[in-house]
């Protein structure tokens, strides 16, 4: 099993906008193979910042995951809108034996 991480920070005052864009490619997500689960947390200390925390079944998955077309549009959607600072931050995991 792989988990992902990703950090992002969306735009001041903007996040319900954020999340809501977020939505379509959420669901699309949790419908790919390999896709174990796929969550979108708020933080509880600023609610600007975000964190994806995604499990897969292989690092194959989270490669197609990151190519697929509907990662593709929801890019390209928030950065037309504005609705990201910076790039974020992302990290894999595997299972540490």
């Amino acid at each position: 099993m792989v988990i992902v991480t990703a950090k992002v920070t969306a735009s001041p005052g903007r996040r319900d906008e954020f999340v809501a864009l977020a939505q379509d490619c959420i669901a699309a997500t949790r419908r790919e193979d390999g896709c174990i689960s796929y969550e979108l947390y708020a933080s509880t200390e600023n609610p600007d910042d975000l964190l994806y925390f995604e499990r897969w079944a292989s690092q194959e998955a989270v490669e197609r995951h990151g190519t697929s077309a509907h990662m593709a549009a929801f890019r390209k959607k928030r950065a037309d809108a504005g609705l990201q600072v910076g790039n974020g931050e992302v990290a894999v995991y595997t299972v540490a034996d």
